[in-house]
């Protein structure tokens, strides 16, 4: 059975989004943890019913183009038509885009003794204190392996985006380099 443009255009679609999260979405687990990182990188809600249409997991119906559109924005393409003009060797590349979601830049936003909860799934929260130019000492964490009393350098934080840290220390050992929030990014509050 052939497929129409439209379908081969979704599937493309529904495989680079899976890239770009690093998992396949099968399962309702899977459909709750994108709409989870769907809601976090664009503050758009997707319903779960929505998203498994997409895929195909409910065979009814066509997905709106609105739907599309959110999907497509979500991997970083302005719409659904600009993901499907973009050649097919180069629609699993995540493309370049502006920062449009909530953000702290440290060195303009924050001062010292400012504190920050970060959240990430599944479950994990930090609370951080700024002890000197962009230097953060860890005061409170809950699922994580960051510690009370690990200091590290961060420079920006953008919610639904991964963290990195910079020059992390724990303890005695050697200064390293750490990410939070790889698949569904971070959020931030400030204390």
């Amino acid at each position: 059975m052939d497929r129409t443009p439209l379908q081969n255009d979704t599937q493309r679609l529904i495989d680079s989004i899976e890239l770009s999260i690093g998992r396949k979405i099968k399962t309702p687990r899977d459909f709750t943890f994108l709409r989870e990182c769907i809601f976090a990188r664009l503050r758009v809600y997707l319903s779960e019913s929505t998203i498994k249409r997409v895929w195909g997991y409910f065979p009814e119906g066509n997905p709106r183009s609105s739907t599309l559109n959110i999907l497509a924005s979500f991997i970083g393409y302005a719409s659904f038509e600009e993901f499907c003009n973009t050649p097919r060797g180069h629609s699993n590349e995540i493309p370049s885009s502006y920062i449009l979601g909530r953000h702290l830049s440290v060195d303009e936003d924050l001062t010292e003794g400012s504190r920050v909860l970060l959240t990430w799934q599944p479950g994990r929260e930090c609370e951080i204190l700024l002890i000197g130019p962009r230097r953060f000492r860890v005061m409170r964490s809950v699922n994580t392996r960051l510690k009370p009393g690990d200091t590290f350098s961060l420079a920006f934080i953008i919610e639904g985006e991964p963290l990195y840290l910079d020059n992390l220390i724990q303890g005695d050992a050697m200064p390293t380099n750490y990410s939070c929030g790889r698949i569904s990014g971070i959020r931030f509050q400030l204390l």
